[in-house]
């Protein structure tokens, strides 16, 4: 199994921080407001599932050494199994 990593890898898992980041403050910012919480209260929960995702991939793209190793660190198991599926 190949190795994974790199300045690349790191570079993009930074990304997706900063992406995870601004997901988190609209998320935020959407749910101060009384009226869309109160109207779209479930649907604002799938910001964080995203956020939790996006957390999940920066990790593994962190993660050097075999893939199949990285993958031992994620704690969504949706995630660990589209991602053994496609490895």
């Amino acid at each position: 199994m190949a190795d994974f990593g790199g300045p690349v890898a790191h570079g993009l898992a930074q990304e997706l921080d900063a992406a995870r980041g601004v997901l988190e403050a609209l998320a935020t910012a959407l749910c101060l407001d009384p009226l869309v919480f109160e109207r779209h209260g479930a649907a604002l929960q799938e910001f964080d599932r995203l956020g939790q995702v996006i957390g999940e991939v920066a990790g593994v793209l962190r993660h050097s050494g075999p893939v199949n190793d990285a993958l031992v660190g994620v704690r969504l198991e949706a995630v660990k199994d589209r991602l053994h599926a496609v490895i």
